[in-house]
Order: C-alpha cells, then structure tokens, then sequence
C-alpha cells in the first residue's frame, strides 16, 4: 500500500493506521534508527537534520509523520510498572509469619502517602499520546476532542449571545464595572470606552478558545509535565520505604550493568532491609530459608482489594507449609520471594560476586514476571 504525498487523511484515518502492520513496521524501523543515532551524542544540530531525513520516507509513503513515541505503536502493557519502579513509585510490603496485619496495613498506609494512587496513567496517558501525534499531523485541538476524547459539546466558542445568555447578570456588571476602572487607569477616551469595555467583556465571556480545545491543551501539558517528572525520579529515584528503593537500585545497577562489586553491595542493602536488626530477625530469617514468607506489590493503581487477597494468599502459602525446616523450600512456583531468598543465601553463604550478579539476574527475571 502506498499513499501520495501530501494526502490528507481524516483523523479517524489517521489513528487507523496504528493497527497497520505496514504502518507499524516502518514507525518501529523509525524509532530504532533514531535511538542508534541518540546513542551517537549528536548535536541538537545533527538531531534535527537527521530527523528531517529519518522522516522523509515515512511521510513520503503514508502523508503523516511518525507516531511521537514508540508506544504507539508498540504497545507494552508492562511499562508503567517498570517507570514505577524504576522512579521509586511504588512499594513492597513484606509477610511472614510473624507480620501482624496492623503492621501490613502501616506500611500501605506509608506507600499511599508518598506514592499517591492514580488509576487512569493508561489510559491518560495513551489518550494524550494519540491526541499530541495528531496534532502533530495538523489537526486543530476541536477535531482532536472530538475523535480522541469523544467530547460532542464544547468544540467551538461560545457565540456573544450564548456567552451573555449563560452569565448571570451580577457577574457580567462586575466584569465591566473592573474594565470599566481600567479604562479610566488608562485613559481612553470619553467616547471609546463603551466599546472598549465590550470589547473585554465578551472576549472574557467567550473565553480565548473553544472549551474542548482548553481540555486538550490542558490534557496535553499536564502529560507533558508527568514525562518531566518521571525522567527526573528516573534519575533519582524517591523512596517510598526501604525494601522498594533497595530493589529499585538493585535492578538500577543490574540493568546499567555496574560491576560485580556494585551489585553486591546494593545486593547486601536489600538483605539488611528485609531481614533488619530488630529482635524478630531470627524469626524473620528462618522464613525466609524456609520459603515462608511472600511480598506484595503496592503501585499507585493497586487496589486494597487486590492488597488483601496477595495477603490472604500469602497466610494460606505460609499455613500450607508450616513446619519446612532451614534451606528446604515449599512446593509453591518460582516467584519474586524465592529469587530474593536465593540472593540473601547466597550472600550469607559467602558466594562470589559473578554468583551474587548471577542471582540479582534472577531477582530482575522475577519482577518482569511479576507485572507481566
């Protein structure tokens, strides 16, 4: 399939072209060919025509530039949980047998406060993705509400006769009376201020844009500032509580591949935050080696209905094994507990680094499985 340029596509049209295997393909080549070229540390000179030239097939073949970004096109329904945890947004509360469940209940309380619930990014943030690569494409922010945020009202201004029809009188005699005032500040002649002041009073009334066309623009900055603040705590990740920042710069220097010796020792901060010096550690300890205990994941959108069933089914796991002995694991799958119990063993053990990295490794494979 090939397109003439300069082709105009409807905007239904356009969004369409998302779920075509062609379009996708040369979006992903795009994308990839532009990180390559990312990698280089090119000037912003350089960028920018490489770019222009990146693009050029592209919308040459299909009359519209590239989707923005790479999710798009290729959608991963694990991302949001990887930002979470690689800025710091999210927490893990730990169980074992010994964990009161007012003690659950604090930590969770904890995590709310300093990670703040959100149940829309998905959403949100696809919306306003969809909403940004039409604009881009030259679409006005009327039609863009209309076809992306299905808005059917507010996609034109207000006339002067509905403006005044929907103001209530106080209100419109105290804007003018304030331009009024003005007027006299500024000297405008006897003759002109009546039209002066209508002038301002119906541009106000009206507003500066269609109210649909404010939401888009509103939507679109308000994705724009969450991009800035999550590659700032992607850069310095916050701390909700300690087993989360501990495993969220475990995986940091897994993922950066940071030498043997850096691994180990964010290794070792997750082994003293999980098992800690208080008068439980024994306890806490033996749990761990025999594989009861379990934790559960807190991110912004996790529910507490979906907290208290990980609970419940973590008690059942720990009352299904309730007599394992030291270093003998129960029969449960391989999961995110299991991996950090190897990890801790191991380093108790005295294994060597290359081991230590070997299960970190296993630690990051874990967490992929556990937001898949």
């Amino acid at each position: 399939m090939s397109d003439t340029i300069g082709e105009k596509r409807s905007p239904e049209a356009v969004l369409t072209l998302l779920t075509n295997e062609e379009f996708r393909a040369d979006a992903k080549r795009f994308h990839a060919n532009a990180v390559a070229f990312r990698n280089q540390a090119p000037t912003p000179d350089e960028w920018l025509q490489h770019m222009i030239k990146l693009r050029e097939p592209l919308v040459a073949r299909w009359g519209v530039p590239p989707p923005q970004t790479h999710e798009l096109i290729d959608p991963d329904g694990r991302r949001l949980a990887v930002e979470a945890i690689g800025s710091g947004r999210w927490g893990m509360v730990p169980v074992f047998p010994c964990t009161p469940d007012r003690e659950i209940r604090a930590r969770v309380r904890t995590i709310r406060h300093r990670t703040h619930r959100q149940h829309q990014d998905a959403l949100d943030r696809g919306l306003a993705q969809q909403a940004g690569w039409l604009e881009a494409c030259g679409f006005d922010r009327s039609t863009i509400a209309r076809v992306v945020y299905e808005r059917g009202t507010g996609l034109s201004r207000l006339t002067k006769q509905e403006a005044i029809a929907r103001t209530p009188m106080e209100r419109e005699i105290q804007i003018r009376r304030e331009y009024q005032r003005q007027a006299e500040k500024r000297r405008i002649l006897a003759d002109k201020i009546t039209e002066w002041v209508d002038q301002r009073v119906y541009r106000r009334l009206r507003g500066s844009e269609a109210r649909a066309s404010a939401a888009v623009r509103m939507a679109s900055r308000r994705y724009l500032d969450r991009i800035m603040r999550l590659n700032k705590r992607l850069a310095s990740p916050m701390k909700s509580e300690p087993v989360s920042y501990a495993l969220t710069k475990l995986l940091e220097a897994v993922l950066d591949n940071k030498s043997d010796v850096e691994v180990r020792q964010r290794a070792e901060a997750v082994r003293i935050v999980l098992v800690g010096r208080t008068p439980r550690r024994a306890r806490i300890h033996e749990a761990i080696e025999s594989d009861r205990w379990g934790l559960v994941p807190v991110f912004p959108w996790t529910t507490n209905a979906e907290i208290r069933g990980l609970v419940k089914a973590i008690r059942t796991d720990i009352r299904r094994w309730p007599n394992n002995p030291p270093g003998v694991a129960g029969t449960k799958p391989e999961s995110l507990a299991r991996a950090l119990a190897e990890l801790l063993r191991a380093l108790e053990l005295g294994g060597t680094d290359a081991a230590v990295r070997q299960h970190a490794d296993a630690v990051h494979a874990s967490i992929l499985r556990m937001i898949s």
